[in-house]
């Protein structure tokens, strides 16, 4: 499947008289490397100005709490759930095996 006839598609970047390609003809790579530039000191004040490492730290040792209390949680009810399955187990085996 192709284009009509006189119909060409040319997906590169590339001008007919400059092999670099269209972003370096038109001088936009510099452009876009000096935004960039801009754009990382930006969110390093925006980290900053936020609370940066401390806040940060904050964050994470609440996370681990958190973390902490859940996996207690967690050990308990598997606890709870194994005494119970044993205790039924014993009973079954009474039961079944007088």
């Amino acid at each position: 499947m192709g284009f009509p006839s006189g119909v060409s598609l040319d997906l590169s970047l590339r001008s007919e008289g400059n092999p670099q390609g269209l972003l370096e003809e038109t001088g936009l790579v510099r452009v876009i490397f000096i935004m960039a530039i801009v754009l990382r000191g930006i969110t390093v004040l925006a980290f900053h100005r936020t609370g940066g490492l401390q806040d940060l730290g904050k964050h994470m040792e609440d996370l681990r709490e958190r973390s902490e209390q859940a996996s207690d949680s967690a050990r308990d009810l598997t606890t709870d759930g194994l005494i119970r399955f044993e205790f039924f187990i014993r009973r079954y085996v009474k039961i079944a095996f007088p």
